[in-house]
């Protein structure tokens, strides 16, 4: 892999350090939501962090 280069896929442009890890590390968060799946409760996304390096 080439860090420099950008690949396009269905998700959005992503790329890869020269170690193979992508230059996106998002997180997403979940809690439980009671009220979903019709009551039954269910995990729902709660929030999204970038921990990748500064552009």
């Amino acid at each position: 892999m080439t860090p420099s280069h950008r690949y396009k896929t269905a998700l959005g442009e992503v790329g890869f350090d020269r170690n193979g890890d992508s230059n996106q590390q998002f997180v997403t968060f979940y809690r439980v939501d009671p009220s979903a799946a019709n009551g039954k409760g269910d995990w729902v996304p709660y929030k999204e962090e970038d921990f990748g390096p500064a552009p």
